[in-house]
């Protein structure tokens, strides 16, 4: 299964390295791209902006919280960080 992370803090590094070691695939976006590093050396797809990272995911769900409050509005990526995923077709 494909799955894409957004965020590679603690929490989101360690949920992509139990998915590749499951077998899974995973494409991986922080606004720290040197976050991604680790996890491409585990196999994971970088991504180095959000648009790409829309681009390399099939199908996107954005599910997360940033201390209570949603990405989207995180003051770390910034207001309407996430819209273009928002934006991009259904599949199917």
């Amino acid at each position: 299964m494909e799955l894409g992370m957004i965020g590679l803090g603690r929490m989101g590094s360690n949920m992509v390295q139990r998915l590749l070691r499951a077998g899974h695939q995973c494409v991986a976006y922080d606004v720290h791209p040197e976050a991604a590093q680790p996890l491409v050396k585990d196999g994971a797809v970088a991504s180095t902006s959000i648009e790409e990272f829309a681009g390399k995911v099939i199908r996107s769900r954005v599910s997360m919280e940033t201390s209570g409050r949603p990405v989207s509005s995180s003051p770390k990526t910034g207001i309407g960080q996430f819209d273009t995923l928002s934006k991009i077709p259904e599949a199917g």
